[in-house]
């Protein structure tokens, strides 16, 4: 239901009378949220939405900016368009997404643009964004596209992972690349590399340079244009206090009194919470610069499926650029829209 595909049709007083479920029963949007606008392609959440899920659903257009954490599947099955979170997300982030792009400035669940049980492909195209770390599983079985993760990832980093690329700042723990065929994981920081794999030595490539810049230059953190938005605000702490047996809305039994979230103003929306500038991301979070003069060492794997992917491991002598370091300008030549980032493995 929260997506820019449904309320970019629909008056004030319909985006009010949207349905939500909620177990097995089923609500009014406006039994748990406050609405403000109407008839956008721009949707605006605000509040505690840890236990809303499915928000971006298939979604082909527009945009979604949400300030406060976000439930599971989020952006699952997106075919366009852009998502922002400022806050942390649930499990299945982007998961067998196609298209678009996702930016999160906090922490992921897992399975991050992974396959749901018994689908064997996930992540076809797009591109993933997180600014913190992120769960297990990353990447499971995604066959293109690009993740990028800032902090430190879990156990099994792109688990059956059939090709698309996944960069990593702070590393991941164990068993990264486990089943792979094809793809590549460029990592930053030391990894425990499978014995399945095999060294084939070192690398240094100036395409890394180019996958730099278009990383600068899609990376969505950037200011959100001023234009009309549908505002959706949480009126409760949380749809579970909301919903408890005793009082349920639309039952006939009191329900509590809404205590709205403050209201956001058109300035603070627009603001990129600390992110600074765009082309300023890498380097604020810690990324090193100038990746095509960084040498890296390669591994092929996994052997134990004939796999023919690639894991990059930074070498540490060569991570000689600072945080003061000048950030490479950008070529437009060299910078095309952020879904097609990434190595087409």
């Amino acid at each position: 239901v929260l997506s820019p595909d449904i309320v970019r049709h629909l008056e004030h007083s319909q985006i009010r009378g949207l349905k939500l479920r909620h177990g097995r029963r089923e609500y009014r949007l406006d039994d748990f949220f406050e609405v403000d606008g109407e008839k956008s392609d721009c949707l605006r959440l605000q509040g505690d939405l840890s236990k809303v899920r499915w928000i971006g659903y298939g979604m082909c257009g527009g945009s979604i900016y949400i300030r406060g954490d976000v439930g599971m599947h989020l952006g699952a099955h997106m075919q366009g368009g852009s998502i922002r979170v400022d806050g942390d997300v649930g499990d299945w982030l982007g998961a067998e997404m196609k298209q678009g792009s996702i930016s999160v400035s906090g922490n992921a669940g897992n399975r991050v643009g992974g396959s749901y049980r018994g689908s064997l492909v996930g992540m076809r195209n797009g591109s993933i964004f997180i600014a913190g770390s992120a769960g297990l599983e990353l990447g499971l079985r995604m066959r293109r596209g690009l993740i990028v993760v800032a902090s430190r990832v879990r156990e099994f980093v792109g688990l059956h992972m059939k090709g698309g690329t996944i960069v990593l700042r702070q590393g991941a723990d164990a068993r990264a690349g486990a089943w792979m065929k094809r793809g590549t994981i460029l990592s930053f920081a030391p990894l425990e590399i499978l014995p399945s794999f095999h060294s084939s030595g070192d690398f240094n490539s100036p395409f890394l340079g180019v996958l730099q810049r278009q990383l600068l230059a899609g990376v969505p953190w950037g200011a959100i244009a001023d234009s009309p938005a549908s505002l959706v605000t949480a009126s409760q702490s949380s749809l579970a206090s909301a919903c408890s047996p005793q009082d349920q809305p639309g039952t006939g039994t009191p329900t509590p009194t809404p205590t709205p979230t403050e209201a956001i103003s058109r300035s603070d929306l627009n603001s990129a919470d600390g992110m600074g500038d765009q082309r300023e991301w890498l380097v604020n979070l810690g990324w090193p610069t100038h990746w095509e003069r960084l040498s890296f060492r390669r591994y092929v794997g996994d052997r134990t499926l004939a796999g023919q992917g690639e894991i990059l491991v930074v070498d540490p002598s060569s991570l000689h650029n600072s945080a003061a370091d000048r950030v490479p300008d950008l070529d437009p030549e060299l910078a095309p829209d952020s879904q097609s980032c990434g190595f087409r493995s």
